[in-house]
């Protein structure tokens, strides 16, 4: 995964800025939406492999630690429990230390990592739910999760305002193609027509020929791919490759054509764009990564080796929150340090 920009640049060769003199303006704008379609089309793909090694690195190297940790947050509400009807625990906290195995056991089954454990955290959560709760108007756990919900929310806030700016680019751009319906209507026109071409050409059924009819064949699961996307580049350039035409077949499009064209590839444009957005804010979202950091390597083996330490601090806290509870005095001080 990488830093992008919204509009990736695009290094352009010495033949290419050489011909734009003698380009038209829907030609240029034909190749500069060619380019940055297979640059958004590269960084999809990087950042795909990039977050596919980071959440198998992550899974590795965590999910280890977490579930050492729910087995220990499981050891300690079973012990909580067991200590209830000691003697010498105030009413006040017994009440309290029910509470802390009601969330806990809560928190353990939405984390789904005892699933051998299941039937204990059910029986204990049935236990230590309190109909009192219900009583007082919002269950304990709604505000909890009111309270989860409300930090996410500002956690998230920047990536919020950032879908928010992706939206507002999306329905300008959706209202632009209303106005140029008819124009829209053409291009539509023009995919089917290049498709149906190519199928003319490629259809493999019309080859005599064994190896030429293999080699039509994988081209036309191309084209039904690229079709079935509406991905009209993919297939133009399927088209060139098909003709054996170079670049120059650009020059003999029509503007009118290349008009309709491009057209189709303002929406492929923004559809990768959305789709790079929404990538990039569900793996910031899922690993804790602030909207301000960079997505690269260096960057993500830090949060890795940041959420390892962090999960090894919690283990080594719980461990001595464990034989703190195992006398009465430790046991008052720890349920009251909760903040119940």
């Amino acid at each position: 995964m990488i830093q992008r920009s919204t509009s990736p640049s695009v290094e352009l060769s010495a033949d290419v800025v050489a011909s734009e003199a003698t380009q038209s303006t829907e030609q240029r704008r034909f190749q500069a939406k060619q380019a940055q379609i297979e640059a958004y089309k590269t960084q999809l793909a990087e950042q795909r492999v990039l977050a596919q090694d980071f959440e198998r690195r992550f899974a590795a190297a965590v999910d280890p630690i977490e579930r050492k940790k729910s087995q220990l947050s499981l050891a300690i509400i079973l012990y909580l429990d067991s200590r209830l009807d000691a003697k010498g625990l105030s009413k006040t906290i017994r009440a309290e230390m029910s509470e802390i195995i009601f969330m806990i056991s809560h928190s353990l089954l939405q984390v789904g990592m005892l699933t051998n454990e299941l039937s204990v955290l059910e029986t204990l959560q049935a236990k230590h739910g309190k109909p009192s709760q219900e009583d007082e108007g919002v269950p304990l756990i709604d505000e909890i999760d009111a309270i989860f919900q409300e930090s996410l929310r500002a956690d998230w806030s920047e990536q919020a305002k950032e879908q928010e700016r992706t939206a507002a680019k999306v329905a300008h751009l959706a209202t632009r193609a209303k106005k140029e319906k008819p124009a829209d209507a053409d291009a539509e026109q023009s995919l089917r027509e290049v498709y149906r071409r190519l199928v003319s050409l490629l259809h493999p059924d019309r080859e005599p020929d064994d190896a030429e009819r293999l080699r039509k064949t994988a081209l036309m699961v191309e084209a039904n791919a690229a079709n079935a996307k509406q991905d009209l580049l993919a297939l133009l350039q399927l088209q060139w490759r098909v003709l054996a035409q170079n670049s120059d077949a650009i020059a003999q499009i029509t503007d009118q054509k290349l008009r309709q064209f491009n057209l189709m590839l303002d929406k492929q444009l923004s559809t990768l764009e959305r789709e790079l957005s929404s990538a990039e804010f569900k793996f910031r979202r899922n690993f804790g990564i602030g909207q301000t950091q960079n997505l690269q390597a260096k960057t993500l083996n830090r949060v890795l080796r940041d959420h390892v330490n962090h999960g090894k601090d919690d283990l080594e806290q719980m461990v001595d929150s464990l034989n703190l509870i195992q006398d009465d005095v430790g046991l008052k001080y720890w349920v009251r340090a909760q903040g119940l």
